[in-house]
């Protein structure tokens, strides 16, 4: 059995009187026309789920935590944002935390496949850190989960650098009242930086075209492309779009920096144009390899500019730049114009024989409720995905694929804290295979068995609800870690140790209600009694 305390709000019998009423039911056991019969009803909700987490990049601790009660924003953009929905199938543009953990859905209209995906843009925003965006592709029904990696602006993570909050002064029509000039600090394990000059008189605009006037906030973080710019706090990764000549095609690309350029009203929206294109600098370390010479950057190289378009989750070719240096550092400073704020980088589309398209499946062995996997090449995370409910196959179509270079592949456990890695293998080439076998060994952990019902045990007849759709996840200090759904009241814990104690939670309309098991065996029924007041309300 596993041994159940209520720790805070009213544990999962709180999540499951509020929204039992919101669900339709699907079917309905009468055992008895006499008097204090019991009524159960299995209940149900959108078949296709998600779950986001915001984490800081630094600490790998939850942000908007209890123990913090940071408010986090989010919102969707993307070719298919208009298919997000909330857990009652209603639309969802943008909504907010401050537990930590968002969930979501796709309409029910939708049934998202690998040949259709459902594309969407995540963005997050909270005060105190930068601007996160983070691009995710939903393939099939069911639920997933994501963690959003924010970077706070007083203490970025390892490999980054930020700019200090750098007011922009506007008048009533949209203009820069005075020359602004933003620039952060020199990387640690690089020395490289990024900058933003503003003459006066430059009109700002949100997405929309209207002008943002009064005190305004800007905001740059810095990565250069040695630190593993691709491992979560920028929108890069193992198959991109890039969008350059007016046409769009799959490439991979190699950054040489990345840099996110942010600047915010009082009210937290976001400036998007300029009427009057401003100056982006960005340094690349002196080891950087030209791809299109195979050499060490140097003065004169031409390097290509890339910006990130949130709304089809592309990369734009920009700009060509001109290397200046080597500086103090022996880095190289690019400088370019813009006429948009966006995640910009410098790098090379690869392409030829450096490159492949291929179609890959990771089959996974053993037991697990949360996994986080992460492919590396080259000392760059280029894939980092959370992987929940003992998945035995991931798929990834069409992607493009560095051609001859060994790529490892890591399995980390999100049950514990910090994660442990449990699985890991070394392919020499992905261009090669197109099946990767990777094994996850969980030693000292059992697979529990949890059957979840809530009543109205003052109601004649008793009604019991066993709810669906729902995902429970595990609170630790690194993270909010989704775990699975329920479905009718059941669901399978995977690679749960014995004699452990774990922080459970489910989430309603963003409400966070918690509990805690100590594990003693393989399988737990619980009951959770609603309360009168919504019993007689809603049933």
């Amino acid at each position: 059995m596993i041994i159940d305390t209520m720790k805070t709000k009213k544990g999962l019998l709180g999540i499951v009187l509020i929204l039992s009423f919101a669900f339709y039911f699907i079917s309905c056991d009468i055992t008895s026309p006499q008097k204090n019969i019991d009524v159960i009803f299995n209940t149900q909700s959108i078949s296709t789920n998600a779950s986001v987490s915001f984490v800081d990049a630094a600490t790998n601790s939850p942000i908007g935590s209890s123990s913090q009660t940071v408010p986090v924003n989010l919102s969707f953009t993307g070719p298919n944002a208009n298919k997000i929905v909330t857990s009652l199938d209603e639309p969802l543009t943008s909504t907010s935390t401050s537990n930590g953990i968002i969930t979501f859905g796709v309409s029910s209209s939708v049934t998202p496949t690998n040949a259709n995906p459902v594309l969407v843009t995540l963005i997050a925003s909270s005060n105190g850190y930068q601007t996160a965006s983070l691009p995710i592709s939903i393939s099939s029904i069911g639920s997933t989960s994501y963690t959003i990696n924010m970077v706070k602006i007083s203490s970025p993570p390892q490999g980054s650098s930020t700019a200090p909050s750098t007011p922009v002064q506007t008048n009533s029509g949209g203009q820069t009242t005075s020359a602004v000039t933003v620039k952060t600090g020199n990387e640690p394990t690089s020395g490289g930086s990024a900058g933003l000059t503003i003459n006066t008189g430059t009109g700002i605009t949100d997405a929309s075209g209207n002008s943002l006037t009064g005190s305004l906030t800007a905001n740059i973080t810095y990565t250069s492309g040695t630190n593993a710019s691709t491992g979560g706090t920028m929108p890069t990764g193992l198959s991109v779009s890039v969008s350059q000549g007016g046409t769009t095609s799959q490439g991979y690309l190699q950054p040489a920096a990345v840099a996110s350029f942010t600047i915010t009203n009082q009210n937290g929206q976001l400036a998007k144009n300029f009427s009057t294109p401003v100056t982006l600098t960005m340094s690349i370390p002196g080891s950087t390899i030209n791809q299109l010479t195979n050499v060490a950057v140097k003065n004169g190289d031409t390097v290509p500019i890339y910006s990130y378009d949130e709304s089809t989750q592309t990369w734009k070719f920009e700009v060509n730049s001109t290397a200046a240096g080597p500086d103090a550092s022996g880095n190289f400073t690019l400088s370019f114009p813009a006429s948009h704020l966006s995640f910009w980088l410098s790098g090379w589309i690869l392409s030829g024989g450096k490159v492949c398209t291929n179609n890959i499946t990771i089959n996974i062995t053993g037991s697990y409720s949360a996994l986080s996997l992460k492919l590396k090449y080259s000392g760059q995370t280029i894939l980092a995905q959370n992987v929940s409910g003992n998945q035995n196959s991931l798929t990834y179509k069409n992607l493009t694929l560095p051609k001859g270079v060994p790529v490892t592949i890591e399995a980390y456990s999100l049950l514990e804290c910090p994660a442990t890695l449990v699985g890991s293998t070394t392919i020499p080439d992905l261009c090669s295979t197109n099946t990767i076998n990777l094994n996850v060994a969980t030693p000292g952990t059992v697979d529990v068995n949890v059957d979840v019902t809530a009543e109205c045990p003052h109601k004649d007849p008793v009604m019991k609800i066993r709810p669906s759709g729902y995902d429970i996840f595990v609170l630790s200090p690194c993270g909010n870690v989704d775990l699975g759904t329920l479905n009718n009241g059941q669901i399978t814990l995977h690679g749960l140790k014995l004699n452990a104690t774990y922080t459970f939670g489910v989430v309603y309309q963003n409400e966070l209600y918690t509990h805690d098991y100590t594990v003693t065996g393989t399988s737990y029924s619980t009951t959770y009694e609603i309360s009168d007041e919504v019993c007689n309300r809603d049933f």
